[in-house]
């Protein structure tokens, strides 16, 4: 007797360890999972085009994205938008104007119990590759004198008196 009752005692806790028997187990939430994002290369003074990235969650309407820079300098926070419907997501990354340079970029995805999951990836802004010739040719010769031209917060003006560059030639 004293051997059944041992029996009976061990499937009891066993079924309750389990999740079995009563039925008032409570289920664990999982964390939210984003997929992996490339490392990314965009020019200056640009966006970048809409980065994709997916979101999986037991409930995907209750997970919030975010994102984040960590050097605001290149990349300010309000320089990223996120977008996140039914967890089909896209960021476009806006740098500062003039700013070149690395800097890590991370999405996090948070859901209604506080569950998280991130992904970091490298934002590396390049400078915009330009012709020297080319560009000096349309900004002196411009006939908007007007707007100045923008070099890396310089900005250049054209001298509406002086047009003629001999001085400037060797001889």
């Amino acid at each position: 007797m004293k051997m059944k009752f041992l029996l009976v005692a061990s499937l009891v806790s066993l079924t309750a360890a389990c999740g079995g028997g009563s039925g008032d187990a409570t289920a664990v939430n999982a964390a939210p999972m984003i997929s992996d994002i490339a490392d990314q290369s965009i020019d200056a003074n640009g966006a970048s085009t809409p980065i994709s990235f997916s979101v999986a969650d037991e409930r995907p309407s209750s997970v919030t994205v975010v994102a984040s820079a960590d050097r605001p300098e290149i990349v300010p926070e309000n320089g990223l938008l996120v977008r996140n419907e039914r967890g089909s997501g896209s960021l476009v990354v806006t740098p500062q104007l003039d700013v070149t340079g690395e800097t890590t970029v991370s999405v996090v995805a948070t859901d209604d119990l506080g569950q998280v999951a991130r992904v970091d990836f490298l934002l590396s802004v390049v400078a915009e590759q330009r012709s020297l010739q080319q560009f000096a040719r349309d900004t002196f010769t411009s006939t908007d004198v007007e707007t100045p031209t923008l070099i890396n917060a310089v900005e250049f003006a054209q001298d509406a008196d002086e047009d003629d560059f001999a001085d400037l030639l060797a001889e």
